[in-house]
C-alpha cells in the first residue's frame, strides 16, 4: 500500500519529534524547526510513521534546475522497511534538480536507500557529527 504524503502542520509536530527522539540517540532538531523548512509527512496505518525536511538552496536558473538539500529525515522504527523513507524521497525529489545530504558513515542502510535512488557519494565531512564524533558523506543525486 502506498503511503500518504503530506505537508506537515503544527498538529503533527509532537510526532514528528517522537519520532526523531526515537531516530537519533542525541536529537538536534526541536520541535519548533520542522516547520522552519519544507516538511512533509507519510502516513502509514493512519498515524505519521516518517518525515523528511528538506529547504532549496539555489533556484533554477538558465544553467540548470534548483538545488535542494535534504535535512532530516527519519521513520518510526515500527515502520521501518516498510517504504515510508522510499515513498517521502520520491516525492521530494523533482526531475531537472539537484538534491544533496549528508548521511553517517556508519549508516549502511540509510546509504544503501540513497544509492538505490541514484544518490552518489561526492565527498566527505570529517567529524561533521558528534555524539558520537563521525564522518559524514555527501551525496547527490539530479
Amino acid at each position: 500500500m502506498t503511503p500518504l504524503i503530506r505537508p506537515a502542520t503544527r498538529s503533527d509536530l509532537p510526532a514528528l519529534t517522537a519520532i526523531e527522539e526515537s531516530c537519533f540517540p542525541r536529537p538536534h532538531w526541536d520541535a519548533g524547526d520542522f516547520l522552519r523548512f519544507r516538511c512533509t509527512v507519510a502516513l502509514a496505518a493512519s498515524e505519521i510513521g516518517g518525515f523528511l525536511v528538506s529547504r532549496q538552496t539555489a533556484p533554477a536558473d538558465s544553467l540548470g534546475g534548483a538545488e535542494h538539500e535534504i535535512l532530516n529525515v527519519g521513520v518510526d522504527p515500527r515502520f521501518r522497511r516498510s517504504g515510508l523513507a522510499t515513498a517521502l524521497l520520491l516525492a521530494e525529489i523533482q526531475p531537472g534538480a539537484t538534491y544533496f545530504l549528508e548521511v553517517r558513515e556508519s549508516n549502511f542502510p540509510a546509504q544503501s536507500l540513497y544509492r538505490k535512488l541514484g544518490f552518489r557519494e561526492i565527498g566527505r565531512r570529517p567529524r561533521y557529527y558528534s555524539n558520537p564524533m563521525e564522518t559524514a558523506i555527501v551525496m547527490q543525486v539530479k
